[in-house]
């Protein structure tokens, strides 16, 4: 019996949904899982019929986060063939209209990949936190310029806080939270509104908004995979994955 894909791809006329489907492990993310969602979104991205991508989930989590059980038992460096061309969000960059919409557990990578919409819906179930530093990675230096926040807000992003969908709301870190069995519909009224809009007035009109903003650039995404590649190295990196396995508080010994 051949195996469920990892990323299933729906096209619907210009509208695609790329779905995350590992909803036995609450969709965290292995390294093979990233490199079938990013073929997904180049497929999109590609396709000159389509200019809408919904990224969503199966289960009751869009994504847990690495597997950092998987992580544990690897002994490759976490960022370790990671596709070259990944942004801060964990995925590629596309030219064209994303909505993300979101249940449940979104956690560290999975955080950075709702945050990857253009449109963030979620459900009042969204439980959202970037634990990247808590869990011996880097965390998302970046993300106060990109998401235009006061640097309070973002030091507590960066740092694994956790915040409630009101301060995901108020902050403007994520469009609309909506009952949970409401979810779909609201995700649907976005996809028609946006298909109302005209075609290329909406894509340049994304072009430029990314043009003038904070730019993730090569030279960035270089230093970043230099401090990665030390962080990587070192003890408490490994520490914190076996601690997560293990049940247990980590011992950080900063080594």
């Amino acid at each position: 019996m051949s195996k469920e894909p990892l990323v299933l791809y729906n096209k619907n006329g210009p509208v695609v949904t790329v779905t995350l489907n590992r909803p036995e492990k609450l969709n965290a993310i292995t390294h093979e899982f990233h490199h079938q969602l990013n073929a997904a979104l180049r497929k999109f991205n590609d396709d000159p019929e389509t200019y809408i991508v919904v990224l969503n989930a199966n289960g009751r989590a869009f994504c847990a986060g690495r597997d950092i059980a998987a992580q544990a038992q690897s002994s490759s460096p976490v960022t370790h063939g990671l596709d070259p061309e990944t942004t801060q969000f964990g995925v590629i960059p596309v030219e064209k209209l994303v909505i993300t919409s979101c249940r449940g557990h979104a956690i560290g990578v999975g955080g950075y990949m709702a945050m990857y919409g253009d449109v963030r819906v979620v459900s009042e179930t969204f439980n959202f936190a970037l634990m990247e530093l808590p869990t011996a990675m880097l965390g998302p230096y970046w993300i106060g310029q990109e998401e235009t926040l006061p640097r309070a807000v973002a030091f507590r992003l960066a740092v694994g806080d956790r915040f409630t969908t009101d301060e995901l709301k108020h902050w403007g870190l994520v469009t609309e939270v909506v009952p949970d069995a409401q979810l779909e519909s609201a995700t649907q009224r976005w996809v028609d509104y946006l298909l109302s809009l005209p075609r290329r007035h909406l894509l340049e009109t994304k072009r430029l908004m990314k043009e003038i903003g904070y730019q993730y650039s090569r030279e960035t995404y270089k230093k970043e995979m230099d401090v990665r590649a030390h962080l990587d190295s070192l003890n408490d990196t490994r520490e914190a994955a076996l601690a997560f396995v293990e049940k247990r508080k980590p011992k950080f010994t900063g080594s």
